[in-house]
């Protein structure tokens, strides 16, 4: 053993089945594969294991989304187990290493979603904006002296 890793000098392997190595197979699919170590260095054994795409990676952040008076609204998509994720910028979300956060912006944000496999590959990039729609509902008195408004001149008049 080598840091946790079997180190064997193989002679030769080669599928349990032969058309293993020549066609296309999808993720999900089992192989086994039979290894013949040079004499001395370990015994025959068969290998098996479970093909899984870390190629196909894609992001989807979602539609671009309102939010009116900080109004929470949510990102992404489901999660898909595998990959890795991370948003940017982090301001507002409640979570940026996950698929689909909650996003609380003061103003009208753009957001980065990367989305990487655990297992390496490739890494994609989406993005959404989140507008931010805050009404300003404050009443603000101003002191004057009589204005008054007539329906028919449509101009205020003094009294």
């Amino acid at each position: 053993m080598h840091g946790g890793i079997s180190l064997i000098l193989l002679r030769s392997w080669q599928p349990r089945k032969r058309s293993i190595l020549l066609r296309h197979h999808r993720q999900g699919t089992t192989l086994q594969v039979a290894l013949t170590p040079y004499a001395g260095y370990g015994c025959n054994d068969t290998l098996t294991a479970v093909l899984l795409d870390t190629l196909t990676v894609f992001a989807n952040a979602g539609p671009d989304r309102l939010s009116c008076q900080n109004a929470p609204v949510q990102l992404g998509i489901n999660p898909r187990q595998g990959f890795v994720y991370s948003w940017s910028p982090v301001t507002g979300l409640s979570n940026p290493n996950i698929s689909n956060p909650i996003a609380t912006p003061s103003v009208t944000t753009q957001y980065i979603l990367t989305v990487t496999n655990a297992g390496g590959g490739c890494l994609t990039r989406d993005t959404v904006i989140v507008n931010a729609a805050v009404i300003d509902n404050s009443i603000t008195l101003y002191r004057a002296r009589h204005h008054l408004f007539s329906r028919s001149r449509k101009q205020p008049y003094w009294k």
